[in-house]
């Protein structure tokens, strides 16, 4: 009976969603993600990098090996120093990685028009850098004045803040400005009238972030990270997704330059077509901290999962496709003892559900 369960829940699951995307960085090597840093030449994986800052070149995109439970990532580095005078997207001194989805993205099914975006971030320690990192949808490429910005996330590495970003329509929310790309605060405090804020971020802490962006309405959603503003009309309505992007932009200008670089660093990057929202399936998401063990990582047979602090309600192991692998629940438990045995070798993600949330962990299955 649970084996015709899960059967029928795994069939749900492909008919509704749709990976366009997905970036473990356990494929890539280690080292430069790309060869060319103009833009011209794919790299690894079809990424994609470009900065007119050339210092460093191709070492500002790397693949790292942090080890267990995270195994490689990508890191992104920011300039330090001046930016250009009145810089435009074509002549900034920023950092992009990018990968074009938009043939995956025409070809989706029929009514599979929310894309959903997901991944990991890394805050790294305290800094002083004005480097902001960004990850976005868009509908061109982004060395082109025209091009929209969907949907996406941006953290300024000084203070930590996240805010949403995208393409919105400030007179049509009662606002004044001329539609265009804007960032938005993603804290409230539940007051009547609300009272808006950013959103801070702890250093040295992996996040789950997710944003996703809805080709009929225009619709965002943002969450993850105790956002409380989970969604923001925007203005791009019936506009193709055409590249995910990663950005490490500038932040100094030409009279106050950035004094330090900041390191971006990024994991499990998932990008999906849905016609329903399932972003993080939830609208709380605590950060990914060290509220679970799990041993040993990488292992053979069994995985021992342990809660420090809170008691788990269920789990679902998918692979790298996003093909559920394992879904058990259980009567809030603090220990538990996965049998992985019977599963094919390499990279999968396990979710562990809480009464207060759910964080997701990387597992590799010698």
């Amino acid at each position: 009976m649970k084996k015709l369960l899960l059967f029928l829940f795994v069939t749900n699951f492909s008919l509704q969603a749709q990976v366009i995307l997905t970036e473990d960085c356990e494929s890539l090597t280690v080292g430069n993600v790309g060869t060319d840093f103009t833009g011209v030449t794919a790299g690894q994986s079809n990424w994609y990098t470009r900065t007119l800052a050339v210092a460093n070149g191709n070492a500002n995109y790397q693949v790292a090996a942090i080890g267990a439970p995270y195994g490689n990532v990508i890191k992104i580095t920011g300039f330090n120093g001046a930016n250009v005078t009145n810089p435009t997207v074509a002549t900034t001194n920023s950092r992009f990685m990018y990968k074009d989805i938009s043939s995956d993205w025409n070809f989706r099914d029929a009514g599979n028009d929310i894309t959903e975006v997901e991944y990991d971030f890394f805050t790294g320690p305290a800094t002083t850098s004005s480097n902001i990192m960004r990850v976005a949808l868009y509908d061109g490429a982004t060395n082109v004045a025209t091009s929209k910005v969907l949907a996406g996330f941006i953290i300024t590495m000084s203070n930590l803040t996240v805010r949403g970003l995208g393409h919105y329509d400030p007179v049509a929310n009662g606002g004044t400005g001329t539609v265009g790309a804007f960032s938005f605060t993603l804290a409230s405090n539940g007051a009547t009238p609300p009272v808006f804020s950013d959103l801070t971020l702890q250093p040295s802490t992996w996040y789950k972030l997710g944003f996703s962006y809805n080709y009929t309405t225009g619709e965002m959603k943002f969450k993850g990270a105790g956002i409380t503003v989970n969604t923001i009309p925007g203005a791009a309505a019936g506009t193709a997704v055409n590249n995910l992007t990663l950005i490490a932009t500038t932040g100094g200008t030409a009279a106050l330059p950035n004094a330090a670089s900041a390191i971006g660093t990024f994991d499990n990057i998932i990008v999906k077509a849905t016609s329903t929202d399932t972003l993080l399936a939830t609208n709380s998401v605590a950060p990914l901290s060290n509220i679970f063990e799990i041993s040993p990582n990488p292992a053979s047979t069994s995985l021992t999962i342990v809660s420090k602090e809170i008691k788990i309600t269920n789990i679902e192991m998918t692979d790298i496709n996003g093909r559920i692998v394992r879904k058990i629940e259980f009567g809030n438990v603090d220990e538990i003892e996965l049998n992985i045995a019977d599963l094919s070798s390499g990279v999968y993600m396990l979710k562990i559900t809480s009464d207060t949330g759910f964080s997701t962990k990387k597992i590799i299955k010698n």
